[in-house]
C-alpha cells in the first residue's frame, strides 16, 4: 500500500487531469514502488510459509521424542520390575525351604515318639500291644495246627520266637 501526501481538494481543483508536475511522485515511480512491495510481499510470505514448516516439523519431532520417552519409562519400569522378582526369587531359597519342612517334621516325630514312650511308661499307651498281638499270633497259629491236624496233614512249623530279642 503507498500512501501519498494529497493536497488538499481546493488546491488540486486549480490544475488540470492532466498536469502530472503537481503530484509528487509520477506513475513510473509508483509502479516500481508497488513492485517492490509486491516482491517484499512474496518474500514475507515465503518466509512464514518457511517456518511454518518448520514449526510443523518441530511439532512432529517433539511428538516423537514424547512417544519414544514413554516407550523408554515403560521399559526401564519392566526391567526394574523383572529384577526385583529375581532378587526375590533369589532370596527365596528353594532348598533352604525343604530343609525347614524336613526338621520340622524331625521334630514333630521326636514330640511323637516322645508322647508314645511317656505313654508306654504311664501304661495308657494308645498303640497297640505288642505282647497282645504276639498272644493273638500264637492262637491263630494253634487254631491252624489243630485245623491241619484234623485233616490230616503236618502243621507247618510255627515261627520260633528267640527270647533275648523278642524277635
Amino acid at each position: 500500500v503507498v500512501l501519498l501526501h494529497l493536497p488538499e481538494v481546493s488546491e488540486v481543483a486549480k490544475y488540470s487531469r492532466y498536469d502530472c508536475d503537481f503530484f509528487p511522485i509520477s506513475k513510473v515511480n509508483a509502479d516500481k514502488q508497488v513492485e517492490q512491495y509486491q516482491q517484499m510481499y512474496d518474500t514475507a510470505t515465503a518466509q512464514v510459509n518457511t517456518i511454518k514448516g518448520q514449526v510443523d516439523a518441530l511439532k512432529m519431532k517433539l511428538e516423537e521424542a514424547r512417544s519414544r520417552q514413554s516407550m523408554l519409562i515403560a521399559r526401564a519400569r519392566m526391567a526394574d520390575a523383572q529384577k526385583n522378582m529375581a532378587k526375590t526369587l533369589g532370596n527365596m531359597d528353594s532348598s533352604s525351604a525343604f530343609n525347614k519342612l524336613d526338621k520340622m517334621e524331625e521334630k514333630i516325630e521326636a514330640k511323637e515318639a516322645q508322647a508314645e514312650a511317656f505313654s508306654d511308661l504311664a501304661g495308657t499307651s494308645n498303640g497297640p500291644d505288642p505282647f497282645a498281638q504276639l498272644e493273638s499270633d500264637s492262637a491263630v497259629d494253634a487254631e491252624m495246627a489243630r485245623l491241619m491236624a484234623e485233616l490230616g496233614q503236618s502243621a507247618p512249623a510255627a515261627p520260633s520266637v528267640d527270647d533275648t530279642t523278642g524277635l
